[in-house]
């Protein structure tokens, strides 16, 4: 059974270059479950957890970005007040949430596999935020299935084509390493939005770039 369900029409439309809904089957995982994510956060490399205050400005200076002064532990088992942000990276690096990884991307790669051939790295990220958390105007260098779990979130995908939007500088420095993934974004811009609200059980494609 799939985890991952997909719309075969909305898929045929929008697959590659726009952002589309998809629904899974993940809600009721025990590895999502703020004990389990702790223990993960403690078998990851330091490398790969990131976090700090969830108030953050949408063209957010990443030399401005302020810690919470809490330890990664705190973080996750206050998460609910404690107006945090955090990420875990390449979970894949345990074998429970690889597999998990793996089934999820086996129910894209039916669908994927015809229009862009082989999958190249299959990575998975956790996004743990508190209430009322921003995640700063950016894109990202791969295609991406943003999974909903708990709580709801807004999100807004903007033409990955628009170089008024993003210049083609922008995406020059950001695949040689030069570029933060925070960039700065104008709030004239925000009209021409594609606008999601994710609930758990949700999905959204988010298209490379």
């Amino acid at each position: 059974m799939a985890i991952v369900k997909i719309d075969p029409g909305y898929f045929k439309k929008c697959f590659p270059g726009k952002g589309f809904l998809v629904s899974h089957d993940l809600l009721n995982s025990e590895l999502f479950r703020l004990p389990q994510l702790v223990s993960l956060s403690q078998y990851l490399p330091a490398s790969s957890v990131e976090h700090n205050l969830g108030d953050l400005d949408v063209s957010q200076d990443p030399d401005k970005t302020k810690n919470n002064n809490l330890s990664i532990e705190e973080t996750i088992q206050q998460i609910e007040v404690c107006q945090s942000w955090m990420v875990l990276k390449n979970v894949e690096q345990h074998s429970g949430y690889r597999e998990i990884l793996e089934k999820c991307l086996l129910d894209v790669n039916v669908f994927s596999q015809s229009v862009v051939g082989d999958m190249l790295k299959m990575r998975a990220f956790i996004f743990i935020s508190s209430p009322g958390s921003v995640t700063p105007f950016h894109f990202d260098p791969e295609h991406n299935f943003l999974l909903q779990i708990r709580g709801n979130k807004n999100i807004s995908l903007f033409d990955r084509a628009d170089r008024e939007l993003v210049p083609e500088i922008w995406i020059e420095e950001k695949y040689g390493g030069e570029l933060h993934r925070n960039m700065n974004f104008r709030e004239e811009d925000q009209k021409n939005a594609s606008e999601f609200i994710l609930e758990p059980g949700n999905g959204l494609f988010v298209p490379q770039n």
